[in-house]
């Protein structure tokens, strides 16, 4: 049985959130979407509510609490990171971490 780690995303999101969502990407409230060419509707919906969970834990979060969301769920900073900033979609570990950020406290 092959088991996708903590890196595991979703093949269908061919493009990056900051595709969808090019300036303000988890830093904007009003940030505007787009679905660029090469996009899908799904994907633009799935960016979007990335978008909108960075930007809440973003509000809630305290310092040291990435690092140790990360260590927590198995993830590494870089994916963690990179997953922050739009720069990838997120996978189930990543968002379970980040809802746990959000909402685990």
């Amino acid at each position: 049985m092959n088991r996708p780690g903590a890196n595991h995303i979703d093949r269908r999101r061919r493009l990056t959130p900051r595709d969808y969502i090019p300036h303000g990407f988890g830093v904007l409230p009003e940030a505007p979407y787009r679905v660029p060419a090469a996009g899908d509707a799904v994907s633009a919906a799935v960016a979007r509510t990335q978008h909108e969970l960075v930007l809440t834990y973003m509000r809630v979060r305290h310092h040291g609490d990435s690092l140790r969301l990360a260590r927590a769920f198995g993830v590494s900073q870089t994916v963690w990171s990179r997953c922050l900033a739009g720069e990838r979609f997120m996978g189930e570990t990543v968002m379970a971490a980040l809802l746990h950020g959000i909402y685990g406290r």
